[in-house]
């Protein structure tokens, strides 16, 4: 899993985009305004992955 990876909780079925990840565990995104928190890599599933490519158009960050 990577920064920008679209990812599945296993317990709630929520889902999410990775924003950061550090030693085994993901600062993770979560829809409906759930809010951003921390959750161990084994607890989620990756569903659709980031390209490995830079981002194109004007601005130099993305708009979630």
């Amino acid at each position: 899993m990577k920064v920008g990876d679209l990812v599945k909780r296993h317990s709630s079925q929520r889902i999410g985009i990775v924003l950061q990840k550090n030693d085994g565990c993901l600062k993770v995104y979560w829809n409906h305004d759930y809010g951003t928190f921390w959750a161990p890599e084994r607890a989620v599933e990756v569903v659709s992955e980031m390209p490995n490519k830079p981002l194109t158009g004007r601005a130099p960050y993305a708009i979630l």
